[in-house]
Protein backbone atom coordinates (compact mmCIF):
# COMPACT_ATOMS: atom_id res chain seq x y z
CA UNK A 1 0.00 0.00 0.00
CA UNK A 2 1.22 3.55 -0.48
CA UNK A 3 1.99 5.89 2.44
CA UNK A 4 -0.83 7.34 2.45
CA UNK A 5 -2.72 5.07 3.01
CA UNK A 6 -0.89 3.46 5.45
CA UNK A 7 -0.77 6.40 7.78
CA UNK A 8 -4.81 6.27 8.00
CA UNK A 9 -5.99 6.12 11.21
CA UNK A 10 -8.42 2.93 10.39
CA UNK A 11 -5.81 1.20 8.58
CA UNK A 12 -5.77 -2.16 10.02
CA UNK A 13 -3.28 -4.01 7.88
CA UNK A 14 -0.39 -2.53 9.75
CA UNK A 15 1.67 -6.06 10.40
CA UNK A 16 5.18 -6.99 9.06
CA UNK A 17 3.74 -8.96 6.18
CA UNK A 18 2.47 -5.14 5.13
CA UNK A 19 5.10 -3.52 2.59
CA UNK A 20 4.53 -0.14 2.21
CA UNK A 21 5.71 1.80 -1.32
CA UNK A 22 6.86 5.33 -0.40
CA UNK A 23 9.19 8.00 -2.16
CA UNK A 24 10.05 9.24 0.84
CA UNK A 25 13.66 8.41 2.13
CA UNK A 26 13.02 9.46 5.67
CA UNK A 27 9.91 7.69 6.11
CA UNK A 28 10.08 4.80 8.80
CA UNK A 29 7.87 2.41 10.87
CA UNK A 30 8.11 -0.63 13.23
CA UNK A 31 4.98 -1.82 11.99
CA UNK A 32 5.52 -2.79 8.46
CA UNK A 33 8.42 -3.14 5.44
CA UNK A 34 9.19 -0.22 3.07
CA UNK A 35 10.22 -0.30 -0.67
CA UNK A 36 10.31 2.39 -3.06
CA UNK A 37 8.74 0.95 -5.85
CA UNK A 38 6.84 -1.83 -7.21
CA UNK A 39 9.58 -3.98 -8.36
CA UNK A 40 11.36 -3.67 -5.12
CA UNK A 41 8.32 -4.75 -3.11
CA UNK A 42 7.60 -8.08 -5.45
CA UNK A 43 10.61 -8.90 -3.97
CA UNK A 44 10.77 -8.21 -0.79
CA UNK A 45 7.27 -10.24 -0.59
CA UNK A 46 8.50 -13.67 -2.46
CA UNK A 47 11.72 -13.17 -0.32
CA UNK A 48 9.40 -13.70 2.90
CA UNK A 49 7.60 -16.67 0.79
CA UNK A 50 4.53 -14.98 -0.21
CA UNK A 51 2.98 -16.07 -3.52
CA UNK A 52 -0.12 -13.94 -3.68
CA UNK A 53 0.32 -9.90 -3.07
CA UNK A 54 -2.98 -7.90 -2.28
CA UNK A 55 -3.08 -3.85 -3.60
CA UNK A 56 -4.79 -2.02 -1.65
CA UNK A 57 -4.13 1.76 -2.49
CA UNK A 58 -3.37 4.53 -3.57
CA UNK A 59 -4.04 5.42 -6.88
CA UNK A 60 -0.08 5.52 -8.07
CA UNK A 61 0.69 2.09 -6.50
CA UNK A 62 -2.81 0.55 -8.41
CA UNK A 63 -1.08 2.31 -10.96
CA UNK A 64 2.15 0.88 -10.76
CA UNK A 65 0.75 -2.78 -10.02
CA UNK A 66 -1.51 -3.46 -12.76
CA UNK A 67 0.93 -4.17 -15.32
CA UNK A 68 1.97 -7.12 -12.89
CA UNK A 69 -1.33 -8.28 -12.00
CA UNK A 70 -2.39 -11.70 -12.86
CA UNK A 71 -5.78 -11.02 -10.97
CA UNK A 72 -8.18 -8.11 -10.35
CA UNK A 73 -10.62 -8.03 -7.08
CA UNK A 74 -12.62 -5.25 -7.88
CA UNK A 75 -15.71 -4.17 -6.29
CA UNK A 76 -17.76 -1.58 -8.14
CA UNK A 77 -20.25 1.21 -6.36
CA UNK A 78 -23.71 2.07 -7.86
CA UNK A 79 -23.44 5.20 -6.82
CA UNK A 80 -21.51 8.90 -7.76
CA UNK A 81 -19.52 9.57 -4.84
CA UNK A 82 -16.80 12.14 -4.33
CA UNK A 83 -13.03 10.96 -4.24
CA UNK A 84 -9.91 11.40 -5.36
CA UNK A 85 -8.47 7.80 -5.69
CA UNK A 86 -9.29 5.57 -8.30
CA UNK A 87 -8.42 2.19 -9.81
CA UNK A 88 -6.88 2.84 -13.13
CA UNK A 89 -8.34 2.13 -16.18
CA UNK A 90 -7.82 -1.22 -17.86
CA UNK A 91 -7.84 -2.71 -21.21
CA UNK A 92 -10.77 -4.92 -20.94
CA UNK A 93 -9.85 -7.05 -24.05
CA UNK A 94 -6.53 -7.93 -21.62
CA UNK A 95 -8.66 -9.46 -18.66
CA UNK A 96 -11.50 -11.80 -18.46
CA UNK A 97 -14.42 -11.62 -16.10
CA UNK A 98 -14.30 -14.54 -14.26
CA UNK A 99 -16.72 -14.24 -11.04
CA UNK A 100 -19.55 -11.29 -10.42
CA UNK A 101 -21.76 -11.27 -7.56
CA UNK A 102 -24.44 -8.31 -8.02
CA UNK A 103 -25.39 -7.09 -3.96
CA UNK A 104 -28.69 -4.74 -3.96
CA UNK A 105 -29.36 -1.69 -1.61
CA UNK A 106 -30.66 -2.78 1.82
CA UNK A 107 -30.88 -1.67 4.90
CA UNK A 108 -26.82 -2.61 5.47
CA UNK A 109 -25.94 -0.61 2.50
CA UNK A 110 -26.59 2.52 1.35
CA UNK A 111 -25.88 1.58 -2.55
CA UNK A 112 -25.96 -1.51 -4.24
CA UNK A 113 -23.01 -2.35 -5.72
CA UNK A 114 -20.88 -5.54 -7.49
CA UNK A 115 -18.03 -7.87 -6.91
CA UNK A 116 -15.48 -8.65 -9.56
CA UNK A 117 -13.14 -10.64 -10.10
CA UNK A 118 -10.90 -10.37 -13.36
CA UNK A 119 -8.04 -12.80 -14.58
CA UNK A 120 -5.45 -11.83 -16.83
CA UNK A 121 -5.97 -13.55 -20.54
Amino acid sequence: MGRKTYEEPQQELKTDKTIVLTTRSDFETENAQIANNIEKAINLAEKYGESELMVVGGAKVYQSALPFADKIYLTTIDANIPGDTFFPDFDPEKWELVYEHNHPKDRHHEYSFAFKIFDRI
